[in-house]
């Protein structure tokens, strides 16, 4: 139950594992793009940029999971 501590649910964890699963699958899709020649201008930095940040969120609240 989420509370002041930790505002997040496990079920947050459960969508915030999946997301970051899905960045990892959507930068292998985007550099093969890119080598196909294909620009994806900004795309490959904001995606580790929101990977980035969710890790975060999950090391802060879920510590150990």
């Amino acid at each position: 139950m989420p509370d002041i501590d930790n505002p997040f649910t496990d079920e947050d964890f459960n969508q915030i594992e999946k997301a970051i699963a899905d960045s990892t699958k959507a930068e292998i899709a985007i550099k093969k793009a890119q080598r196909a020649g294909i620009e994806l201008p900004g795309l490959l930095e904001d995606n580790r940029a929101s990977r980035s940040r969710l890790v975060k969120i999950k090391q802060t609240y879920f510590p150990g999971r």
